[in-house]
């Protein structure tokens, strides 16, 4: 009886041990994990820190990964992120993160990456400056349609303001340039919104025109001049400005909408430019439209 119970007690100690040294066996290995740090600086031409940028972006790394985010730029430009790097079996932790920054008609795309021992490498750094598109501003119909030329000298206007940095406070809307008709004439049309917002105790409807004829329309008549002047496909312009008012006094007050209409004789810019006419002479032999009433705008 003691032999057997002495059997029985070796054989579940042994059995014992076997189970304990399997479980050791396929236990799995925990893969340590590391920080990949990345700033992507975003510049305009002219080198300058870009507020307000999209940056979308995916994050990839050894087993998972980060898809469709996106962040928006401040004042400094830059886009700081953090994320959790894994190794491989070699105990390099590797990344990419690809991306895309987009503003007002601008884009530019990139990717960049991390390989390293170190379990908390150097903060990778990009800077990148964006890439204007001049063809999102055309109307889609507008610019399978147009004559080849007159595309292109559009086109070349566009670069022009947008590269002068004319987008900074009065932004062209995407997709608005087109051909309309007018009292039995073809005008040219861009739709431009002005990010100012006016004091209504200080100007009149009719101030805020003539402020948004100084800083929007003036200003880009001589590159309209030096690139698209020469077409016969159209009488003139229309540069149509989406505007902004409300009372200053008010906190609670919401911004106004305004719109405004300047249809512009071809020759009467070309006048204009050639310093052969004054602004008032120019705007007398214009047709103003605000929120589709005619007026006058007096500068004297």
């Amino acid at each position: 009886m003691k032999f057997n119970i002495f059997i029985i007690s070796f054989l579940l100690f042994f059995t014992g041990c076997v189970q304990h040294t399997q479980k050791s066996y396929l236990a799995p290995e925990i893969t340590p994990i590391g920080t990949h740090r990345y700033e992507i600086t975003v510049l305009d031409a002219y080198g300058n820190p870009l507020e307000g940028v999209k940056v979308d972006y995916d994050f990839k790394t050894v087993g998972r990964s980060l898809t469709n985010q996106s962040h928006v730029t401040l004042s400094d430009g830059k886009m700081h992120k953090s994320f959790i790097a894994n190794s491989t079996s070699n105990s390099l932790y590797s990344s990419t993160l690809s991306f895309k920054i987009s503003k007002d008609g601008y884009s530019n795309t990139g990717r960049i990456g991390i390989e390293s021992y170190d379990r908390s490498p150097p903060i990778k750094k990009e800077t990148v400056s964006l890439i204007f598109d001049p063809i999102l501003y055309l109307d889609k119909n507008f610019a399978e349609t147009a004559d080849s030329k007159l595309k292109n000298d559009i086109l070349n206007f566009v670069n022009s303001i947008g590269f002068a940095g004319f987008f900074a406070d009065s932004v062209l809307q995407k997709y608005s340039i087109n051909l309309v008709s007018f009292i039995n004439n073809d005008y040219l049309h861009f739709l431009f919104e002005n990010k100012n917002v006016y004091n209504s105790i200080q100007l009149s409807k009719y101030d805020i025109g003539k402020q948004l004829f100084d800083n929007v329309v003036r200003k880009i008549l001589n590159p309209l001049n030096d690139n698209i002047s020469e077409s016969d496909y159209f009488y003139g312009y229309d540069v149509s400005i989406i505007g902004y008012t409300k009372s200053f006094l008010d906190k609670d007050a919401v911004p106004e909408q305004i719109k405004y209409k300047f249809f512009i004789p071809r020759e009467i810019v070309r006048h204009y430019k050639n310093w052969e006419i004054s602004n008032q002479q120019l705007v007398d032999s214009s047709i103003i439209l605000m929120d589709n009433d005619r007026i006058e705008l007096r500068f004297q």
